[in-house]
């Protein structure tokens, strides 16, 4: 049983070899896209920016 997992582990690796082997063509159609038509309606807001709205001081017992 064991024999027959390490047939079909080196038949995959096989094909993945001879895959990877291979030179691949790139497509120029895919190479770039089109921005979608509504997000170039959208209203950009910016950066969110966080204020520290705590002070820290010299120890809890302060605050008190």
């Amino acid at each position: 049983m064991s024999n027959n997992y390490a047939n079909n582990y080196n038949a995959v690796r096989k094909i993945y070899k001879d895959l990877r082997s291979q030179k691949r063509e790139i497509d120029p159609a895919e190479q770039f896209f089109d921005d979608d038509p509504d997000a170039e309606k959208e209203i950009e807001y910016g950066k969110v920016q966080k204020n520290i709205t705590h002070v820290e001081t010299r120890s809890v017992i302060d605050e008190f």
